[in-house]
């Protein structure tokens, strides 16, 4: 809607109206016309048609609203009163009606007779909500179904003249009567507007059709309202879009046919994702169009059976083949059902592609678990019974802890916790109490042949839905921990030897051990020379006319049994060192050891 502000401002300016008079006769201020004027506001559509019936022009002068339909001179609330008379809806004296009908008699004789039947049939046999209005918006009549949905106190005999204000609320009075007057001016019917039914509190939804009345010479009369409630309809039909709105949310997809017929009438458009086709086209093509487009070729045999047979496997799978070209394992779960006579089919329809894969890993992993060196435990906890749960052994176990791995199934951690060593037994407990292992972790367990072993713990907390799981790989370590213990022995002889001691792997520049004795000769600290490797040793240590020697040494590896050369401490002072050379095969490897002795004062 658009209003030609300045075509309106022309034209009362032409006509010598002012503002205050636009003003009282509107029931508005001044400001409000001024608004008007400029161009910062607009007047509704009512105020539009009574702004060019102030000026006594056509509305489409001052606005692209459309020019009135013309109005009937006559009332047909007049006519009422014939109605109310002949349809026993009028209270008035018997008499009155006698004076009436004997002076109209020929008259009315000919052009109403039955008038009173066929009304009050008309009338009474209505089960939707009926009035009609004058031009004013005032009732002349309504029906029983309209009263009693609005609640109203009113009789049929008692309506006449009466306004929506009588029957409806404010806000409900507002947007009827702007329905009316809409009918009124432009002479077109309203049909089948869905919407709240007024004077229900809400309650009730409705088809609403107001219609125009038209006299002898076209001109408009009055208007019919006519309100069908549909609320159960509408509620069966918010009903069933939720459901479908539940049902599309889901990954599955359903599908609902009547047994013996080939297209579906419900489809959840989820089968768009999992079939890779259109739902609309899915649904009008039905079992046909599923054969034929999306079932694997290997597959189609057997599918095409059983609808053929119509004989439907509860649960079956197949094979798809998507537009894309991937290839999808499809699971189809069938319910059958009858409703309104008919025999349905319920379809639940998921793709279990990746999850059949996840269970072929799932298998490969535990087949490569069983054949693993180090145990494989995997545990959950239940925080309802804050207990721990092994949900997994692999058969390791067995081996490793000395018990099977259903006993550690059965028993859970309350097995493990038995193994444990009397003196590792109160850490571990407190690891497992606070449900916080350190990554890696040792300790000593007593097996069920009573031998002490030692094990390597590391651990993984993973959360998935909601539950807590650990994966454990557990490794006996007890040899490399002797062989620690006899490293750590051997270090322990060799920093309280007076001689110094390198040992490094041949053929490689880095060293493998120093014992304090050489660091302090050299005169720089172990971790230095560990760091700097052979390569710091002969920049920094190697007095240098000695240096060339020593490195042709080194390229060759090939060092003579014993050997004297000058070092250069950090301070600058020169020393005389005699070296021992020797290696030893240890486990496939080759070490070379150097002993050193200060000779400076020999």
């Amino acid at each position: 809607m658009k209003f030609y502000y300045d075509k309106f401002k022309e034209l009362r300016r032409k006509n010598k109206i002012s503002v205050t008079s636009v003003a009282k006769q509107l029931g508005v201020d001044r400001g409000t016309i001024w608004s008007w004027e400029k161009g910062r506001t607009e007047p509704t559509s009512p105020k539009i048609r009574n702004l060019a019936s102030i000026l006594n022009i056509p509305v489409t002068e001052i606005s692209d609203l459309k020019a009135e339909y013309p109005l009937s001179e006559g009332n047909i609330s007049e006519l009422a009163n014939s109605w109310h008379i002949f349809s026993g809806k009028k209270d008035i004296d018997q008499e009155s009606v006698q004076k009436v009908f004997l002076s109209n008699l020929e008259e009315l004789f000919k052009k109403f007779n039955q008038t009173s039947i066929i009304i009050k049939a008309i009338m009474s046999s209505m089960n939707f909500m009926f009035y009609v209005k004058d031009t004013k918006l005032k009732y002349i009549t309504a029906n029983r179904a309209f009263l009693n949905n609005t609640s109203s106190p009113l009789t049929e005999n008692q309506i006449l003249g009466h306004k929506d204000h009588n029957f409806f609320s404010l806000n409900e009075t507002k947007n009827n009567e702007k329905q009316d007057t809409e009918v009124l001016l432009t002479g077109k019917p309203i049909i089948d507007s869905e919407d709240i039914i007024p004077g229900t509190r809400k309650k009730k939804w409705g088809l609403i059709s107001k219609y125009p009345i038209f006299d002898s010479e076209g001109k408009i009369g009055g208007i019919v309202g006519t309100f069908i409630d549909i609320t159960e309809r509408k509620r069966n039909e918010e009903i069933r879009e939720m459901l479908e709105l539940s049902l599309n949310s889901v990954s599955d997809a359903y599908c609902i046919r009547e047994l013996n017929k080939n297209s579906y009438f419900f489809v959840s458009k989820v089968i768009e994702n999992i079939m890779g086709v259109n739902a609309k086209e899915y649904k009008k093509g039905g079992v046909d169009y599923w054969l034929k487009n999306c079932v694997h070729p290997n597959d189609r045999s057997e599918q095409s059976k059983y609808y053929r047979d119509r004989s439907w496997p509860d649960r079956r799978e197949y094979r798809i083949i998507k537009p894309d070209g991937q290839i999808r394992l499809i699971e189809a779960t069938c319910d059958f059902q009858h409703f309104l006579g008919k025999e349905v089919m319920c379809s639940v329809i998921r793709d279990i592609t990746d999850k059949r894969k996840n269970e072929e890993v799932s298998e490969l992993l535990r087949l490569n678990a069983d054949v693993m060196e180090s145990a494989l435990t995997l545990s959950s906890y239940d925080k309802a019974t804050s207990s721990h749960l092994i949900k997994y052994a692999n058969n390791a176990t067995e081996r490793i802890f000395g018990y099977t791995a259903e006993s550690f199934n059965k028993s859970g951690v309350n097995l493990w916790l038995e193994c444990l060593h009397p003196l590792d037994k109160e850490r571990e407990m407190n690891y497992l109490e606070k449900r916080a292992w350190p990554e890696r972790d040792e300790y000593r367990i007593i097996k069920s042949d009573r031998s002490v072993i030692w094990i390597e713990a590391t651990r993984r907390k993973k959360y998935f839905l909601g539950t807590e799981y650990t994966l454990t790989v557990s490794r006996d370590i007890t040899e490399k921990k002797k062989k620690e213990d006899v490293k750590q022995l051997l270090k322990f002889s060799l920093n309280t030897a007076s001689d110094g001691f390198i040992i490094n792997y041949s053929n490689r520049k880095d060293v493998y051990f120093i014992n304090r004795a050489v660091a302090e000769l050299l005169g720089y600290p172990e971790e230095e020379l560990y760091l700097g490797g052979t390569d710091f040793w002969l920049s920094h240590c190697v007095h240098p006319n000695d240096r060339k020697t020593e490195m042709k040494y080194i390229i060759d590896n090939s060092f003579p049994a014993k050997r004297k050369f000058r070092i250069t401490r950090p301070n600058g002072e020169i020393r005389v060192v005699s070296v021992k050379f020797s290696t030893i095969n240890l486990t496939d490897r080759e070490f070379n050891i150097f002993t050193y002795k200060d000779i400076t004062h020999e």
